[in-house]
């Protein structure tokens, strides 16, 4: 309010409650990013199972490690998307039912990379952007694309990696038949220092009974 020379005497606030405009907006986001896995899920032989559940031992794994609520769940939401650099490996490969050549697997790696292309640009997917390009990485540095080693490979990354490879080794792949959950789990604790993070793998251990579980319920 301005008096009669144009100088502010008073402001008037109403308030506005925005929770169920943010709601929305919310889980309009989580559709998008949830269509978006799917894409990356329809080249490759997985199931939405299989996705889904990567995001709740993602969840898991990161609840265990103390990792504040927000992180846990970004990281349910985002740990899904992980492979969708996959749109651009032809299916000749990603469906191959056989070992692939030196040059093929050369091709087959560069989805880490095309995967971080697409989403790098964008501000509400840093956390999708370090999971696509760091997820293959190893602990002791022989991963891929680049051989980061240790903490420099993002946390996000880390956990995703030992949430997806003990998905995969349970699940029924072109080139192999599923693992049992002692089989997997046992391989998991094997690579700790080695391809996985030696912290993760401890708390893996503590909440293999938990994965084991949701596999079962989510085949």
């Amino acid at each position: 309010m301005y008096d009669e020379t144009g100088n502010l005497k008073n402001l008037i606030g109403l308030p506005i409650d925005i929770s169920e405009s943010r709601t929305r907006e919310k889980l309009s986001k989580v559709e998008l990013y949830s269509t978006i896995a799917a894409m990356a899920e329809l080249r490759d032989e997985e199931t939405s199972n299989h996705m889904r559940r990567v995001g709740i031992f993602s969840r898991i794994l990161s609840k265990a490690l103390g990792m504040p609520e927000k992180y846990t769940e970004d990281l349910e939401l985002f740990a899904p998307m992980h492979d969708i650099g996959k749109v651009g490996v032809p299916d000749s490969l990603l469906l191959a039912r056989r070992k692939l050549t030196p040059e093929e697997w050369t091709e087959m790696k560069r989805h880490t990379v095309l995967g971080h292309d697409i989403v790098k640009d964008k501000q509400d997917l840093t956390l999708v952007a370090a999971i696509t390009l760091r997820h293959h990485e190893r602990w002791d540095g022989t991963g891929y694309p680049d051989g980061v080693a240790g903490e420099e490979i993002p946390l996000s990354a880390r956990i995703t990696a030992v949430a997806d490879v003990y998905d995969a080794l349970r699940s029924v792949r072109p080139y192999k038949e599923p693992w049992t959950h002692d089989r997997a789990a046992a391989e998991i604790l094997s690579q700790a220092g080695r391809q996985f993070d030696p912290r993760i793998v401890e708390v893996f251990r503590d909440s293999q009974d938990h994965f084991a579980r949701v596999f079962e319920d989510l085949r």
